[in-house]
């Protein structure tokens, strides 16, 4: 009996030397891909509170000229002209709905 015991010992341990190659590599991918979801959830998180502080920001953007050196373009106006006119149309849709309403 002690002679069965002896010789399947002695194959489980060369099963696991011979296939610690596998087992490492196992080990690996569930490392990579454990690294690679929480890597995808931490840049969704980044990307939604960019796009939050974004929105938050456009308001004031718009309301005190925008700052950095991409603001221009076609839409760029001197003096915040482009926020005046558009208070003046938002005053004028109020005004012609109020008074639609009365």
């Amino acid at each position: 009996m002690s002679q069965r015991s002896h010789s399947s010992n002695l194959l489980l341990i060369l099963i696991l030397v011979i296939t610690f190659p596998v087992w490492l590599l196992i080990g690996g991918v569930l490392v990579g891909v454990i690294a690679g979801i929480l890597g995808v959830l931490m840049g969704v998180f980044g990307a939604l509170l960019g796009g939050f502080f974004a929105l938050l920001a456009l308001p004031f953007k718009f309301l005190f000229g925008g700052w950095g050196i991409h603001d221009g373009g076609i839409l760029h106006f001197r003096d915040n002209t482009l926020t005046i006119i558009a208070i003046v149309i938002l005053v004028a849709l109020v005004v012609r709905r109020q008074r639609s309403a009365s």
